[in-house]
């Protein structure tokens, strides 16, 4: 399959790999971002990985 990506000049928008999981769970765990955001507090690098699921186009 084919990855999707979309982008501007100033943005680039793309599924996440194993290798953003790091980024991503210190991401989650900004108090801002979960007040904003629904997801389960505590959410660490376990639950981010089980998560994961292939983006597959319509």
């Amino acid at each position: 399959m084919d990855k999707i990506k979309l982008s501007t000049d100033r943005l680039i928008l793309q599924a996440p790999t194993l290798a953003d999981v790091n980024a991503i769970t210190a991401a989650f765990q900004d108090p801002e971002l979960q007040r904003r955001v629904p997801i389960p507090v505590p959410y660490g690098v376990v639950a981010i990985r089980d998560s994961r699921r292939p983006c597959r186009r319509p």
